[in-house]
């Protein structure tokens, strides 16, 4: 049986860990943690990705069941859990990275033929689509990203093309 002690002290260190870390600070975190760039990275990753939150959820529970594993075991856990930070994390904000780039690059070629904002969008969010909307690396953003704001393409791509827009680039 879980000691009540150890369920609660998890509890209040994700409390903690996620209180502590708010915009820049969590940016700067990422980028440590991931080794991923600030703009498309860590800050799409911060703002989008649903993993953080459902781990936050799932942490008050990770003391239920009690340890079945031999201590011998706890290397090969740690090595599981530190590849899960460095691989499919890693992976998703670089991903979000390239989508953003992608997004950025199509944007920047409408905007150089002198099209208005709402054409860009429009256009953008069309072309990219067609471009990228079928691959691995899309779907796999649609599976992991917050609710239903930021699990289809066009959403996310409505939110580079603003923060396009307050930079002053399109």
């Amino acid at each position: 049986m879980p000691s009540p002690v150890g369920l609660c002290k998890d509890y209040v260190k994700a409390y903690k860990d996620s209180q502590l870390f708010q915009a820049d600070d969590a940016t700067k975190k990422t980028m440590q943690d991931l080794h991923v760039s600030k703009e498309g990275g860590a800050e799409s990753y911060n703002e989008m990705s649903g993993i953080e939150d459902r781990q936050l959820a799932l942490s008050p529970y990770k003391n239920l069941a009690p340890p079945s594993t031999p201590p011998l075991t706890k290397p090969f856990e740690f090595t599981f859990g530190a590849l899960e930070k460095g691989g499919f994390k890693h992976t998703l904000a670089n991903n979000y990275n390239w989508e953003f780039e992608e997004t950025a690059k199509t944007a920047m070629k409408y905007k150089k033929a002198g099209m208005k904002y709402e054409d860009i969008v429009a256009l953008t969010i069309r072309d990219v689509d067609e471009s990228i909307g079928f691959t691995r690396q899309v779907q796999t953003m649609n599976a992991q990203s917050k609710g239903g704001k930021y699990q289809s393409q066009a959403e996310r791509i409505k939110f580079y093309l603003k923060k396009l827009h307050e930079e002053g680039k399109i």
